[in-house]
C-alpha cells in the first residue's frame, strides 16, 4: 500500500532539521511563516522568487511559497532535512566528513557565481537521509556587492569549511 500524504512540519527554530513527525508520510516539508513591514514587501518576494529558482544538490530548496492575502506573511515550504550536521557527525568517518566539506566548497562556489554571499555555520548545515550535506540559505540572504572579489571569497570560505 502507498502513501501519498504530505506532512507540514513547522518551522519553529531558525533551522529546518529534526526527526519526522511521521516517517510513514512520502512526502515532508518544513513551513516558515515569514511576517513582514509593507516597505520590506517587493524585497522578500524577489529573494524568495531568486531563491526557489536555485538548484545545487547540497542547498535547502524552496519546494513552494505564497504570500498571504489577509496579512503580511509569507508561507514558504522548504525540503525537509532531517538531522542537522551536530546530530549526526560524531559518527561519522573521516570519508564521510570530507565528502561533506566537498560538497559545501562546491555550493559556496555555486552561490558566489550567483551572486549570493554564503553563510556557514554548523547550524546551518543539515544532512539529508543519503549522507549528503545540505545547508539552509534564508530568504534573507546576503546579495554580494558588484565589486566584491569573488575569487577571495571563494579562497575565504574553502578556508573556513
Amino acid at each position: 500500500m502507498q502513501q501519498n500524504s504530505e506532512t507540514i512540519v513547522e518551522m519553529l527554530s531558525r533551522y529546518p532539521f529534526g526527526e519526522a513527525p511521521d516517517p510513514r508520510s512520502s512526502r515532508i516539508l518544513v513551513r516558515l511563516n515569514r511576517r513582514f513591514k509593507a516597505e520590506e514587501a517587493e524585497e522578500l518576494r524577489g529573494k524568495v522568487e531568486f531563491h526557489s529558482k536555485l538548484h545545487h544538490p547540497s542547498l535547502v530548496t524552496i519546494v513552494k511559497a505564497f504570500q498571504s492575502n489577509q496579512a503580511r506573511f509569507f508561507d514558504i515550504f522548504f525540503e525537509y532535512v532531517p538531522k542537522g550536521l551536530r546530530q549526526c557527525c560524531q559518527s561519522m568517518t573521516r570519508q564521510q566528513l570530507q565528502l561533506l566539506k566537498n560538497q559545501l566548497r562546491d555550493l559556496c562556489g555555486y552561490l558566489i557565481g550567483m551572486n549570493i554571499y554564503p553563510e556557514v555555520a554548523e547550524e546551518l548545515i543539515g544532512v539529508d537521509s543519503r549522507g549528503n550535506a545540505k545547508l539552509y540559505l534564508d530568504v534573507d540572504f546576503r546579495v554580494l556587492k558588484p565589486k566584491q572579489n569573488k575569487g577571495e571569497l571563494v579562497k575565504v570560505k574553502y578556508v573556513e569549511i
